[in-house]
C-alpha cells in the first residue's frame, strides 16, 4: 500500500447498475481537509455533478471514491489530475465522462461563471424544496458516527490554531455591520418567542452543563478569576446591589416569583435537595478554613465592628 503525503487525487465512480464504474469526476484534495466526500455530503456548484449525484443518491446508492495516488508535491498532484481528466474525457466537451469544467490542476482556481448563471444558482439555492434537500443531507452525514468525529476532530485542530482563531475572529468583526447585527437580532428574538426553540435550547445547555469535564473547566475559571479578581469583583457586588433602584427592583422580582405557588414548591424542593448533610458539611469546612486565615479574619471583624457602630 502506498504511504500516505501531505496531497492525493482522488476518482468518483458511478456505482449504478449498467454504468460500469465509469469515472465522474476527478479531483485533487489534502489530507487535513478530506475534500473528496465534500461532494456526496454536501450540495456541490457543479451542476453535472450534483446532476448526477441525485440520481446516484435517489437509487439508494453510494458513489465509489477511489483515491488513484497520494503525494507530498501538490504540483505532481496537480499534473496527475489534468493526465487523468484528460484521459477520461469530459462531458461539456462531449469527450468522456467526467462533470469536470476544466481541465484540472491550477486551472481550477481560474474558473468564472457569468452573471446569469449565478442569478439561476442563487435563485435554485432559495427555494424551499432546495433548502430542505442540504438540510437533510447535512442531518444524514452528522448521524453518521463516522462523519461526525471526523468533522469534529478537524473542527478542533482548526480551532486550537491560534492564526486561525485570529483570521476567523477578524472576518467575523469584519463582517458584523449594524445591518446585519440588526439582522441577528431580530432572528434570535424570533427564535426566543417559540417554546420548542426555548425547551430545545435549555435541554442542550443542560446536557454540556451535566457533563463532568464542563463543569471541572467551569469550576477552574471561577475559582482563577475569584482568585485574582476577589476584591474587585466584591466591591462591584455591593454597589450594584446597594443602590435603592437596584434593591426595589430585586424585591419587586422576587415577590412576583414568590406568588406563584409553584414557585415557592419549586424553591423550597431544590433547597432541600441542595441542603443535604454533605453539602452542609462541606460548607462548614470551608468556612472554617477561611477563617483560619488571619487576613480574612481581620476583615471580617473590622467589617462587623463597623456594622456594630452603625446600629
Amino acid at each position: 500500500m502506498q504511504k500516505p503525503g501531505k496531497f492525493y487525487v482522488y476518482v468518483y465512480l458511478d456505482p449504478r447498475p449498467g454504468k460500469g464504474l465509469q469515472p465522474i469526476y476527478v479531483g485533487k484534495g489534502t489530507v487535513d481537509l478530506d475534500r473528496a466526500s465534500d461532494h456526496w455530503e454536501r450540495r456541490c456548484t457543479n451542476r453535472f455533478l450534483q446532476s448526477v449525484l441525485d440520481k446516484i443518491r435517489l437509487a439508494g446508492l453510494v458513489p465509489q471514491i477511489t483515491i488513484a495516488a497520494y503525494m507530498e508535491d501538490e504540483e505532481e498532484a496537480f499534473a496527475m489530475e489534468r493526465d487523468l481528466i484528460a484521459q477520461y474525457g469530459r462531458r461539456d466537451l462531449r469527450t468522456g465522462s467526467l462533470c469536470n469544467f476544466t481541465a484540472g490542476g491550477q486551472g481550477t482556481a481560474g474558473l468564472k461563471y457569468s452573471e446569469e448563471r449565478l442569478r439561476r444558482w442563487r435563485e435554485k439555492m432559495s427555494t424551499p424544496e432546495w433548502k430542505n434537500i442540504v438540510s437533510k443531507i447535512s442531518r444524514d452525514a452528522w448521524a453518521n458516527p463516522k462523519i461526525k468525529a471526523e468533522r469534529v476532530a478537524r473542527i478542533r485542530r482548526t480551532a486550537a490554531d491560534p492564526a486561525h482563531r485570529a483570521k476567523l475572529r477578524a472576518a467575523i468583526l469584519k463582517s458584523r455591520t449594524e445591518q446585519v447585527r440588526n439582522k441577528i437580532s431580530v432572528a434570535m428574538r424570533t427564535n426566543w418567542e417559540s417554546e420548542e426553540y426555548r425547551n430545545k435550547q435549555a435541554a442542550s445547555r443542560a446536557e454540556a452543563h451535566a457533563r463532568p469535564e464542563e463543569k471541572l473547566r467551569k469550576s477552574e475559571a471561577s475559582k482563577k478569576v475569584w482568585t485574582q479578581h476577589r476584591d474587585k469583583i466584591s466591591l462591584a457586588i455591593r454597589t450594584a446591589k446597594s443602590t435603592p433602584e437596584r434593591r426595589a427592583e430585586a424585591s419587586k422580582k422576587s415577590k412576583a416569583y414568590y406568588e406563584s405557588e409553584d414557585a415557592r414548591k419549586e424553591a423550597g424542593e431544590y433547597a432541600k435537595a441542595y441542603n443535604t448533610p454533605e453539602v452542609r458539611a462541606a460548607k462548614a469546612e470551608l468556612l472554617k478554613q477561611r477563617w483560619a486565615d488571619p487576613e480574612f479574619r481581620a476583615k471580617m471583624l473590622a467589617k462587623r465592628k463597623s456594622k456594630a457602630v452603625e446600629v
